[in-house]
């Protein structure tokens, strides 16, 4: 059967996905609703550009870098995930795969717009932030509803 390869990659590299990804999930919740920061994570990183009390462009600045290991691992997680998705998908599932984009696309759209409309400031940077890893997450959970659905039409036309 013909596929839709982007990257040879084994399928077993979705489950090194998908414990990144709640692993992700579980540090940010202990970093943002317990207020967790662990004190070995600061040091001094070289920042292209930073605003914090004042702007510093290419400079060494103070900083504690678990937010930015939380946000690699999430990343990290979701690309693995959605890359074996494409990997492993029939060209025969790539309607799944395109509505999962289309309808991802439309939603991160519409939460963007209504940012844009009723949240500011400092709020806004947080927007962004969530922002980063909300299209990869609402396409996995489109994609893994979608295909659960298409699997249970396969199984009631099968019995009937």
């Amino acid at each position: 059967m013909n596929q839709l390869k982007v990257f040879s990659i084994p399928h077993k590299l979705i489950y090194v996905g998908y414990f990144f990804s709640v692993l992700g999930f579980v540090l940010a919740f202990f970093r943002f609703y317990l207020g967790y920061k662990p004190e070995f994570l600061e040091s001094d990183v070289f920042a292209f550009y930073s605003i914090y009390i004042e702007t510093k462009f290419f400079e060494f600045i103070k900083n504690n870098f678990f937010d930015e290991i939380i946000g690699i691992v999430i990343l990290i997680g979701q690309y693995l995930i959605i890359l074996v998705y494409f990997n492993d998908s029939l060209l025969s599932k790539k309607d799944i795969l395109l509505k999962s984009f289309f309808y991802s696309l439309t939603a991160n759209t519409i939460f963007l717009i209504i940012s844009l409309i009723f949240v500011f400031g400092l709020a806004f940077v947080y927007i962004l932030i969530l922002n980063m890893i909300s299209f990869n997450t609402a396409f996995i959970i489109l994609y893994n509803y979608f295909d659960l659905k298409a699997k249970k039409r396969l199984i009631n036309v099968g019995y009937n």
